[in-house]
């Protein structure tokens, strides 16, 4: 095999590891999958949740998840659910969040990194 061909053939195994290492999102997740999993794992939604309240950097404490939406994108899934957040003065806030998830290999659910722009 010629240097072309080797390079060529890495770099497609090279592409294809990194589109491989996110979980597969076979199966719809179900609605208590998502809300275990955003309730456990609050600390990484809290900040966006705060974002989208209009209230950034505020801390909050998740009241509830609801509303959850969820549809086959490539391979993962794409959710929306709603929140209902308190905030350190009492006041609370309903925003609606995005999140994406994949499959483990033991099937249970995982946020997928997502980028998301900040605004101007």
């Amino acid at each position: 095999m010629n240097r072309s061909r080797l390079l060529g053939a890495g770099l497609a195994c090279l592409g294809m590891a990194s589109c491989a290492s996110a979980p597969a999102a076979s199966g719809l997740s179900t609605d208590r999958e998502v809300v275990a999993y955003v309730t456990q794992n609050w600390d990484g939604y809290s900040a966006r949740a705060a974002f989208l309240a209009n209230r950034p950097r505020a801390e909050n404490t998740l009241l509830e998840v609801k509303d959850v939406e969820c549809k086959p994108v490539e391979d993962r899934l794409a959710c929306t659910f709603t929140t209902r957040v308190r905030f350190a003065d009492g006041v609370e806030a309903s925003p609606t969040v995005e999140s994406a998830f994949g499959r483990e290999a033991d099937g249970s659910l995982v946020r997928l990194l997502q980028v998301i722009a900040a605004p101007g």
